[in-house]
């Protein structure tokens, strides 16, 4: 991942939460690596005038003759500079300019998202950040959901239920299931998370579908969940969704090293 973004991921989480991180072990080790270009540290300055809002999400960059003034660097350096971070996506050309694009949670999770779904070795630290996600998600959701969202997992459970009866695994409305927690619980930094392990999740529900009497199994912790959340008990939608997983896991011969 280049290093435009994590500058930018410790300076965004730096002016949002109210407390202060010392990078100054950090930075000078990232640094000692190797000897920044000029467009490299122009670029480091462009992050940190955005980070500080002088240049705005969203906003058009200024001119290269106008950004070659204010670091006194020449147009080719910004060129550079511009071009590298177009290419992470970072900013973006259109027919009158250039512009910061505004940065997303999924903006900056998009490279470990894609790192983690082709890294095999990762699949024990996703089952276990499954374990320390959902069931608190769950929870959250039983605060929240609506009579229209109850609905909605109302039918996937059917589609489930109905799938399993005709002898199919019923994997893919599971996975629904579960995407759809996700969903309401209306945590935009939960969803981006969630994806980090959504590839990882859909493997291992395929795989423990084809375990004899496991659908049925599935389909009766689902309606456990489904319930709690119609009782509006946050309490039992995190107990019900631990225990579905913890099961699931032991059926796939894993060992739980997270407790509720």
């Amino acid at each position: 991942m280049p290093l435009v973004w994590y500058i930018f991921l410790l300076h965004s989480v730096r002016n949002t939460f109210p407390f202060k991180l010392n990078l100054s072990g950090v930075l000078p080790l990232l640094q000692q690596i190797k000897r920044k270009k000029l467009y490299e540290e122009v670029m480091d300055q462009i992050v940190n005038a955005i980070s500080s809002g002088e240049f705005p999400q969203g906003s058009k960059l200024p001119s290269e003759r106008e950004l070659a003034e204010i670091f006194q660097v020449s147009r080719t350096v910004i060129r550079e500079a511009i071009r590298s971070m177009e290419s992470v996506g970072y900013l973006e050309s259109r027919t009158n300019g250039t512009y910061i694009r505004e940065v997303s949670v999924d903006d900056i999770l998009s490279p470990l998202m894609s790192v983690l779904a082709q890294d095999s070795r990762t699949t024990d630290d996703i089952m276990e950040l499954r374990l320390i996600l959902e069931p608190s998600s769950t929870s959250l959701v039983a605060k929240r959901i609506t009579a229209e969202q109850l609905q909605e997992l109302e039918e996937i459970l059917q589609d489930m239920e109905q799938s399993v009866a005709a002898g199919q695994s019923g994997s893919r409305h599971d996975a629904r299931f579960h995407a759809k927690l996700i969903d309401f619980s209306q945590n935009e930094v939960l969803r981006s998370v969630y994806k980090v392990c959504e590839h990882g999740m859909v493997d291992m529900i395929d795989a423990v579908g084809n375990i004899e009497g496991q659908p049925e199994i599935a389909c009766g912790c689902h309606r456990k969940i489904y319930q709690a959340l119609c009782d509006r008990n946050a309490a039992a939608a995190k107990q019900a969704m631990y225990d579905h997983l913890k099961q699931v896991y032991t059926r796939l011969g894993r060992e739980i090293a997270v407790e509720l």
